[in-house]
């Protein structure tokens, strides 16, 4: 707790986490597949769907989209009871300058599919 507070960590996680969902936003209005976004601080969660009014969950997608995260450089997991949510928790050590890589990365893993 100690270097949590000496080092601003919390704030940190506010202020990135904020700049890393709005990446995500961006990228759900340009993909359909992105049912939903959500975030506190550093853990975030991009809902992969069939279509956005049922809901319906996107597994195959999501099992080609998390192979390319990995091969772009992020670590993130699935999550949820369909396995169609993809998880992003960062260290609590990630800048504004990482921010950056986080995008180009996320960004390459759905333009290649």
């Amino acid at each position: 707790m100690h270097v949590i507070k000496a080092h601003g960590l919390q704030q940190n996680a506010r202020q990135v986490g904020a700049a890393l969902l709005d990446v995500l936003t961006d990228l759900q209005s340009r993909y359909l597949v992105i049912g939903s976004v959500r975030g506190r601080g550093l853990m975030m969660a991009v809902e992969l769907v069939k279509d956005r009014k049922t809901r319906e969950p996107d597994v195959e997608f999501m099992a080609r989209l998390f192979e390319n995260t990995h091969e772009c450089g992020l670590i993130a997991s699935k999550s949820g009871a369909y396995r169609n949510l993809l998880r992003i928790c960062p260290p609590l050590c990630m800048q504004m300058s990482d921010v950056a890589f986080f995008e180009e990365a996320i960004n390459r893993s759905f333009a290649t599919l």
